[in-house]
């Protein structure tokens, strides 16, 4: 497609473009998409995956950076009017994406995996599932668990639950990128979200993984721990949720006291 039109994909936009059959069906698979779904799309690239969405679902917006693949990418769906094309970037775009019930997706850049999974999050009017496609061992971090959880583990925690659907060769893409990849899926879950302000519990969650090698009693005062029944000799990856949960909840009431 691409060199029909005397273009070459993007090292500077981490431009590798998806031409696996299988690995788009398992995608769509995971996205679930019904009639009555509204998709926004980061990184629609030349359209290969925006081409199916537009066959399933009620509407989709597709964005996509790269200025040049607009023409490719209007052309490709052309025959479909239930599609908007933006020409942004995604991080800026969302800042103004009002749109109450939608499934966010994306075979994106993998540089900005974990900003865009922070802006999506975060948003008054966040996504009801996220489909990704993304480097395997980012994917990997997001969904592991004690003792080998990370920061994006317990982050994204708090917003779904985290699976990895598919992992993907780079013969799967052309250019063929030097890591492998795989399909992502978080389902938002809506009990998971408490009273916990999502700023906070980034910023507290930073504090937490800052020393990962430490122990936890290094980072946190001893007396939380007497107070939350969670081990002070632990070390962030060690921990589950609902600890973490229990030491933001003290943090921040006696926080709120003190203030």
């Amino acid at each position: 497609m691409l060199k029909s039109n005397g273009m070459r994909a993007k090292k500077s936009f981490g431009q590798n473009f998806l031409i696996d059959k299988s690995v788009l069906a398992a995608f769509l698979e995971a996205v679930s998409v019904t009639a009555k779904d509204t998709i926004l799309e980061a990184g629609a690239g030349t359209g290969i995956i925006t081409a199916e969405l537009v066959k399933l679902a009620k509407g989709v917006t597709a964005v996509e950076l790269d200025k040049d693949l607009i023409p490719i990418l209007k052309t490709n769906l052309k025959n479909f009017s239930n599609v908007q094309v933006i020409q942004a970037n995604i991080l800026n775009f969302l800042e103004t994406y009002k749109t109450k019930i939608y499934k966010a997706v994306g075979a994106i850049p993998y540089n900005i995996t974990s900003p865009l999974l922070h802006k999506l999050i975060t948003l008054p009017n966040p996504p009801q599932s996220i489909t990704l496609i993304i480097q395997q061992e980012v994917a990997e971090k997001i969904c592991a668990s004690p003792p080998k959880a990370s920061y994006l583990s317990n982050f994204v925690s708090l917003y779904g639950t985290a699976k990895i659907i598919k992992k993907i060769k780079p013969s799967s893409f052309n250019p063929k990128p030097s890591i492998n990849s795989a399909v992502i899926h978080i389902e938002k879950n809506e009990a998971v979200f408490h009273n916990l302000t999502l700023k906070m519990w980034e910023k507290f969650l930073h504090k937490g993984f800052s020393q990962p090698r430490k122990m936890l009693v290094n980072i946190f005062k001893k007396e939380i721990f007497v107070k939350s029944d969670v081990s002070p000799f632990a070390r962030a990856q060690e921990l589950t949720l609902k600890d973490w949960e229990k030491i933001y909840n003290l943090i921040v009431g006696r926080t709120s006291q003190n203030g």
